[in-house]
């Protein structure tokens, strides 16, 4: 039977000592049979090429598993980065009227027992919710004074908070109390986010569903004015006073806006409309073209909209706010109320 060398393979004669093709010096019992060989080398072959495989498919696999987690873990991170971004758009399209119907359900869901917020809240579910603005509120023989540019809101004379009134809702805090002490503190965008929670986003939207707005329109003609320039407000005012009395009040306009005038040059007027929630102010931008060293003539026509709640939380929530909007709202006189 044929023999080959251990060493290289090359065939090997019975009696050879050494392998004349690499020298290897030949043991008989080492030498490898014909017969062998051959299986020897292909097992040992494709052992090797089976590990290598299963090594590929492992790394294949590892990689593929790693991909669906990082993608898993991006979706997750998409859906709560725009569940967060639709948080904090909904706190703060709302007004302050709402932001304390937030504060209402918010307090249902924390402080039961508080008598004067459960009563607040039995008020909100028949539609009861009225929010008055204080620099400074006397209740149950104590004082709370808002901090800075903030305000003490006071919901039916029972409860109250105060919240950032500087900065966007979604970045402010909300204060609650009873008046006799301070029952905690909470972000908007976390109260709204417990709110969702506990599945009660329906009851805050009834909650603040349909804020009415008791304000008539010349009323609203003052709260404009008072939020677009004190100044011309008071040269309105004037001109109802002065000897030959002009109209300074126009219900009908042009483009379903209401005008309010002094009488005055150019920048003396004031348009305003109310459209749903929002109070729309146009004017032409006096200011602007001097500052930039144009004339009137030539200043840019303005139109911004302003959450209508929220000006009336700012200049017609107190009494006495209310008191002297009604008594300068009692001056605008139309053409026809002044020929009478």
């Amino acid at each position: 039977m044929k023999k080959f060398c251990p060493n290289c393979g090359a065939p090997l004669d019975p009696n050879d000592k050494f392998c004349s093709h690499c020298g290897y010096v030949i043991d008989n019992k080492q030498s490898t049979n014909v017969n062998e060989a051959p299986t020897q080398q292909i097992t040992q072959s494709g052992n090797a090429q089976a590990k290598s495989h299963n090594k590929k498919l492992f790394w294949v696999v590892i990689g593929a598993a790693i991909l669906l987690i990082l993608a898993i873990g991006a979706g997750v991170l998409f859906v709560h980065h725009q569940n967060e971004q639709e948080i904090a758009s909904t706190v703060d399209r709302m007004s302050k009227r709402k932001l304390a119907g937030l504060t209402i359900e918010y307090a249902h869901l924390h402080y039961k027992d508080n008598s004067a917020w459960n009563d607040v809240y039995h008020d909100a579910q028949n539609g009861d919710v009225k929010v008055e603005r204080y620099k400074k509120y006397d209740i149950d023989n104590s004082t709370i004074t808002a901090k800075g540019n903030n305000y003490v809101y006071v919901i039916n004379k029972k409860a109250i908070f105060t919240t950032d009134n500087d900065k966007k809702n979604s970045q402010s805090a909300i204060t609650l109390s009873d008046g006799k002490r301070q029952l905690g503190v909470v972000k908007t965008t976390d109260a709204y986010r417990d709110v969702q929670k506990h599945n009660a986003v329906s009851n805050l939207d009834k909650i603040n569903k349909d804020v009415s707005v008791n304000i008539n329109n010349r009323q609203l003609g003052i709260l404009a004015l008072k939020l677009y320039k004190p100044v011309l407000l008071q040269g309105v005012l004037k001109a109802s006073e002065a000897p030959e009395t002009a109209n300074n009040y126009s219900p009908n306009d042009q483009d379903g806006f209401i005008l309010v005038t002094s009488g005055g040059s150019t920048g003396s007027d004031l348009y305003y409309k109310r459209e749903g929630s929002k109070l729309i102010l146009k004017y032409i931008d006096v200011d602007y073209a001097v500052k930039h060293g144009s004339d009137a003539a030539d200043a840019p026509t303005r139109i911004k909209s302003f959450n209508l709640q929220d000006v009336i939380n700012k200049y017609y929530s107190t009494p006495a706010q209310k008191a002297e909007v009604d008594s300068m709202a009692k001056k605008l006189k139309t053409k026809s109320e002044v020929e009478q």
